[in-house]
């Protein structure tokens, strides 16, 4: 019923932000355009999806390796790309972690050590990413603030959230005893309304397999900073999709950092949206940033097609290997 639900939202979602791009723009000339751009610079912004996919197995491949979970690298594209369309069907992104668990789960990695994998992978992706836009927002501040003034408010509450929520996870990260604290809660909580006896060792033996996997983390710089830096190339992967398809539409008035780092604050300031997959607040910022780039009517259509690059294709590609991974699995269960 949940996934029904999810897929209701994400479709009306799409209708709506259809229906009010078709209401405000004539899309009769897009098939046109799509014939007319650069095929050369449109395959490189697919390119770049491509290996904003491959950075993030790379990075899910190593951070399994510092527990001792090893973790083929066709596995962790398979679990990465699941991860990237429960995401997208999800509000805040929330199915895309769980599903990795379980899938994880599979490949006998236990629900501790996936969890703990999972969330250094989301802290040294979402720092790296907070840090990278904050560098870009003051190297490039005399661009921005000159072309993107309206936007500004928007672009600084992203920043500040985003910096808030990682600072929640480095404190949480840091000291294990708020965890086991917080842990301790909520089962006191609900230990109120039910029997949880059965489950204490089970919850106690996942965060012992938590804890010593932090520990782990915590010891090893060498591979954290080779880990940040795998981030850094697959965030500017992410954002040179839109340089690309800039200019696979004709244009060059500006530089490919100018770009990158516009599209890296777009980025913190969709981040907290709650819709799947951020769906029409991308859209919408996506309109506002750069309309003064995307001359002569053409944000839409770059708006389009960064769009069904950036998003959609998560949608057909980690769908698709959702399916032929449970396809898989029930071949295996009925064997």
């Amino acid at each position: 019923m949940k996934k029904k639900l999810n897929y209701m939202i994400v479709l009306s979602l799409i209708v709506a932000t259809g229906w009010v791009i078709a209401y405000n723009n004539d899309i009769s000339k897009f098939p046109h355009i799509i014939s007319k751009i650069n095929k050369l610079y449109f395959g490189m912004a697919m390119l770049c999806m491509v290996f904003n996919w491959i950075f993030g197995s790379l990075l899910l491949k190593n951070v399994s390796s510092m527990v001792n979970s090893k973790l083929k690298f066709t596995n962790a594209l398979n679990i990465n790309l699941i991860g990237e369309y429960y995401s997208c069907i999800t509000p805040f992104s929330s199915g895309g972690q769980p599903a990795q668990v379980y899938y994880m789960h599979k490949e006998n990695i236990s629900v501790g050590k996936s969890t703990s994998i999972l969330m250094m992978k989301f802290i040294i992706y979402q720092t790296v990413i907070t840090m990278y836009s904050i560098i870009m927002f003051i190297a490039r501040w005399n661009y921005i603030s000159t072309n993107l003034g309206m936007a500004l408010p928007f672009i600084c509450t992203g920043i500040i959230i985003n910096a808030v929520v990682i600072g929640v996870i480095f404190m949480l990260f840091l000291n294990d005893n708020i965890i086991k604290s917080i842990l301790n809660l909520i089962l006191q909580l609900i230990s109120r309304f039910r029997d949880m006896s059965r489950y204490e060792k089970k919850i106690n033996h996942i965060l012992d397999e938590y804890t010593t996997s932090i520990d782990k983390l915590k010891e090893d710089i060498y591979t954290t900073i080779k880990l940040s830096i795998i981030a850094i190339f697959q965030g500017t992967c992410y954002f040179g999709i839109t340089y690309f398809v800039y200019m696979a539409l004709g244009l060059n008035q500006t530089s490919a950092i100018n770009i990158i780092a516009i599209q890296s604050l777009l980025y913190m300031a969709v981040s907290f949206i709650p819709t799947p997959g951020t769906l029409g607040a991308s859209e919408g910022a996506f309109h506002i940033f750069f309309s003064f780039l995307f001359t002569n009517g053409l944000v839409v259509y770059a708006m389009l097609l960064w769009r069904i690059i950036s998003y959609y294709s998560c949608i057909v590609v980690g769908g698709l290997v959702t399916l032929l991974v449970h396809l898989k699995d029930s071949k295996k269960a009925i064997a």
